[in-house]
């Protein structure tokens, strides 16, 4: 993409891409705005704002079947003692065939695959904030994956790995290491974690990760 195109639809320049001959264009987006563009960032806009913070998602073209949405910072409040996201809360809303859990606490480094109806509406992501706070942060990339994509997820897959190592953890799960607050599960949550089949390989293994004591 050249400079002024990407200047034209409000992204900012990051890099060069196509050998050279273009630009990587970043489209930053935050509360109550829309987006057309694959890979927009869905941003916070400050720290200690409250109520709702929401980017609305639209196809950029027809046969759009999943929108994957990568938590590269996601810092809300913790659950309460029963695992309900009462002061701070993420949410996906619209057309959609998968379940999506409500999220809050600490997800940096999560993600999820969001089955959409091919010709539905848009999709709308939410965060909800009932307090103040300085620490409520985020940094969401949302991708559209085409339906004859080679990267999508299988159906019923809300988390699929493609990798033959790595590391699977739950929502909210910080290793003891990492941990400066107490967090804590989230309730309801009943969903399908997905690793893909490697060629050559016919099992998987599961195993506590110690290191994260």
């Amino acid at each position: 993409m050249l400079q002024q195109e990407c200047d034209f639809i409000g992204g900012v320049v990051s890099g060069s891409c196509a050998e050279g001959l273009g630009s990587c264009c970043i489209v930053k987006k935050s509360c109550g705005d829309s987006t057309t563009f694959n890979n927009t960032y869905f941003v916070n806009p400050g720290e200690g704002d409250i109520g709702k913070c929401s980017l609305t998602i639209h196809r950029m073209k027809d046969e759009i079947c999943q929108i994957r949405l990568d938590f590269l910072e996601l810092h809300l409040s913790q659950p309460d003692w029963n695992g309900h996201c009462n002061d701070d809360f993420l949410v996906v809303t619209g057309e959609m065939d998968t379940f999506v859990p409500i999220l809050c606490g600490h997800n940096d480094g999560q993600h999820m695959y969001v089955e959409v109806v091919p010709d539905g509406g848009a999709l709308e992501t939410v965060i909800d904030s009932a307090l103040p706070s300085s620490s409520r942060s985020w940094r969401i990339q949302a991708t559209q994956i085409g339906c004859d994509s080679r990267y999508l997820a299988p159906s019923g897959c809300l988390q699929y790995y493609t990798e033959s190592v790595g590391n699977v953890k739950s929502f909210n799960f910080l290793p003891e290491s990492l941990k400066d607050t107490a967090t804590s599960q989230i309730a309801n949550h009943n969903y399908g974690v997905c690793v893909k089949r490697m060629p050559g390989y016919c099992g998987i293994i599961w195993e506590r990760d110690y290191t994260t004591n």
